[in-house]
């Protein structure tokens, strides 16, 4: 789909990235699940090498990639679904979404987190557009109270 637009490349990058996100986490969830209590890094953050031979290989093409054969640091395990759509003559626009799948500590499983993977994949330009003007009448309200609340040292 060619866009001509930012925003509608927008909402096509976020609803890819969300589906992306939403299919990998019970994936990874899966793999690392069984390893509760087991350390799974490196000092360096790294998967060991056992445990990155379970990680299947992700997407890695011009408008999806997913990154993450280690933890982006010491207190979890993430892995980054990034998306790039094309819009008009020779722009993009780019979304990231975390997938969020555990707590370590030293590099041990701790905790799972919730699935809250369940992010939406059905944005529109409409829907967004009409969020907006929603937006800009509440903040225009928020203002003139505000306002009259100044004598009363409201700011």
């Amino acid at each position: 789909m060619r866009h001509t637009d930012e925003l509608s490349a927008k909402v096509e990058a976020v609803n890819m990235a969300n589906r992306e996100a939403n299919r990998l986490y019970p994936i990874l969830r899966a793999i690392f699940e069984p390893l509760v209590g087991q350390r799974i890094t490196k000092k360096d953050c790294t998967l060991l090498a056992r445990i990155a031979k379970l990680v299947p290989d992700f997407p890695n093409t011009h408008n999806l990639k997913v990154y993450g054969k280690g933890s982006e640091h010491i207190y979890s395990l993430s892995f980054t679904v990034k998306t790039c759509i094309n819009y008009g003559d020779h722009m993009c626009t780019y979304h990231e979404v975390q997938v969020c799948i555990c707590d370590l500590n030293n590099g041990v499983i701790t905790r799972f987190y919730d699935n809250d993977q369940n992010r939406p994949t059905n944005y529109t330009v409409e829907d967004i557009n009409a969020k907006r003007e929603a937006a800009r009448v509440a903040k225009k309200a928020y203002e003139v109270a505000r306002s009259a609340c100044y004598p009363f040292e409201e700011r």
